[in-house]
């Protein structure tokens, strides 16, 4: 008769645990692959996409501010796209993906919704100055007819009533405030 092979309990336990860790690791492996790489790819150019509408968007307000751009309309053009951009983010995303990038997309357009909120109060803060600006310059040229000053005291005038109207925007003061302001130059 033959050998037979005998397997004392140990044998059987370490045979247990070997095929224990093997099947763990097999189940940690697949549970950590993360997100494929398309969809990878797909998010790094979103999010590209969105500091690049970022950068145009800051370009933009500062081309606005000091008088480079004379209407607002790239700066609609880029918060339309920022806005669609952020609508269509998970297209293309898995679910168990969109549930881990979910609160950081909701804090991202909280911050794209104050950040409108901001450009719209610029934008009309910026009319206003526009606005009041080429008036000052219409009343400027109709008292220069009626009190005939000579042109370097009605360029300080108009500067200095420029300089006055355009720190009362710049420091966001209230509508009241500005009101009393107005006043004091009428």
């Amino acid at each position: 008769m033959p050998n037979k092979p005998t397997y004392s309990n140990s044998n059987k336990k370490n045979g247990f645990v070997i095929l224990s860790i093997l099947a763990l690791m097999v189940v940690l492996f697949i549970k950590s692959r993360g997100i494929s790489n398309t969809q990878h790819q797909l998010l790094i150019n979103k999010n590209a996409a969105l500091v690049n509408l970022d950068y145009l968007t800051k370009n933009t307000l500062l081309e606005l501010k000091s008088g480079l751009e004379l209407n607002f309309d790239n700066l609609v053009a880029h918060q339309k796209v920022i806005s669609k951009l952020v609508n269509n983010y998970f297209q293309g995303v898995d679910i168990e993906t969109q549930k881990i990038l979910s609160p950081y997309l909701r804090a991202l357009v909280k911050s794209i919704n104050h950040r409108e909120v901001s450009i719209e109060t610029f934008k009309s803060h910026q009319a206003i100055f526009n606005n009041s600006n080429r008036y000052i310059q219409f009343l400027s040229r109709k008292v220069k007819k009626q009190v005939q000053l000579p042109n370097k005291n009605n360029i300080v005038l108009v500067d200095s009533i420029n300089h006055l109207l355009f720190s009362i925007i710049e420091s966001e003061r209230d509508d009241h405030q500005m009101q009393l302001a107005i006043n004091e130059i009428s």
